[in-house]
């Protein structure tokens, strides 16, 4: 269901639909910092934030975030097990290089190892902190480095693309930074999860 867009005023847009996730999506996905304030989140959207968080600053402020979605925004993807156990390998590894008894087998496994401990280094996942404020908070914005979008969707599946929400795409730099303050004034007066 789509109501259409509406006018737009003095940088910003209005938007009324069940396809709200369109802005929010590509708001996130471009975005280099990212600033969330929901008071719902989902594991949908967890999964979302913590697969586009590679390389980005994201604060995201919830008051009654899913349990399954703070696990993942707070998983940070063993990368400590691959760490130890590509230590271990290649420790193993020089120990037998230096016997004379090296099998491909350990070699493949530590070069393995090591792969996967370098992609994860390299694409960086999970740099989502995740705070609790200490009174719900129900308003709902969603800050870029050049845009904001606040409105009535939370960061929930239902919330973008299933309910009739209505949302307000902010490009004024004046009030994005504004909004930017107001956040980080919540983030201040606001409890880590």
């Amino acid at each position: 269901m789509h109501f259409g867009r509406g006018a737009e005023a003095q940088g910003s847009v209005q938007h009324t639909g069940s396809d709200c996730h369109r802005h929010v999506d590509r708001l996130i996905r471009s975005s280099k910092e990212l600033m969330i304030v929901s008071p719902y989140v989902d594991q949908y959207y967890a999964d979302i934030l913590r697969r586009s968080s590679g390389g980005k600053k994201v604060l995201l402020i919830s008051s009654s975030i899913d349990w399954r979605a703070a696990k993942e925004l707070g998983r940070r993807r063993h990368i400590f097990i691959f760490a130890a156990l590509s230590i271990l390998l290649a420790m193993l590894d020089i120990s037998e290089l230096y016997v004379n008894s090296l099998t491909f087998a350990n070699l493949f496994a530590t070069v393995f190892l090591v792969g996967v401990l370098a992609l994860f280094l390299l694409r960086g996942g999970g740099n989502v902190q995740l705070r609790k404020p200490l009174k719900f908070v129900h308003m709902k914005l969603y800050i870029s480095e050049s845009q904001a979008i606040q409105g009535s969707a939370n960061l929930t599946y239902n919330g973008m693309h299933r309910n009739v929400e209505h949302i307000e795409i902010i490009s004024d730099p004046s009030v994005i930074n504004a909004l930017r303050k107001e956040f980080m004034e919540l983030w201040k007066n606001s409890e880590p999860i």
